[in-house]
């Protein structure tokens, strides 16, 4: 009788872990996560499950731009991404950088990995390599 008791009491404990912390996420990503202001679906923002789905499905370029039309010129399309449909936004997010502003860090998720044992001149900092880069990629240019 004892061991049916660990047996339940265990299985309990799988269970609330099994379906509480993917449960907590969803709670987290749509009430505690900094985009949570952000206008978009409350799916979307939920998981990236949904945009996955739609991007493999090939959908991605048509469900994004009608939920500009539905929420506005941004969109939180994930938990941990916004569209912008405005071209001034892709020039302050991934244009060249003045004034001695810092560049933007570059995501390695939307990269993807490097071979083992090389480097990715697409990863590199761009203000400590940039005159190995230059070197690299141009030697005569210096």
């Amino acid at each position: 009788m004892e061991d049916n008791v660990k047996l339940y009491k265990y299985g309990v404990a799988i269970l609330l872990l099994v379906v509480g912390y993917p449960l907590w996420i969803i709670i987290y990503n749509l009430l505690f996560y900094p985009l949570r202001e952000y206008p978009g679906p409350k799916l979307f923002a939920a998981s990236t499950f949904t945009i996955y789905y739609y991007r493999v499905r090939g959908l991605g370029a048509k469900v994004v731009p009608a939920l500009h039309e539905k929420y506005g010129p941004i969109v939180r399309i994930s938990p941990n991404e916004l569209s912008y449909i405005k071209s001034q936004a892709w020039k302050d997010i991934f244009g060249h950088r003045t004034g001695g502003k810092p560049s933007f860090p570059k995501d390695p998720v939307q990269l993807g990995p490097n071979p083992p044992g090389s480097a990715s001149l697409l990863l590199w900092n761009y203000t400590a390599k940039h005159f190995h880069r230059v070197y690299i990629l141009n030697p005569y240019a210096i």
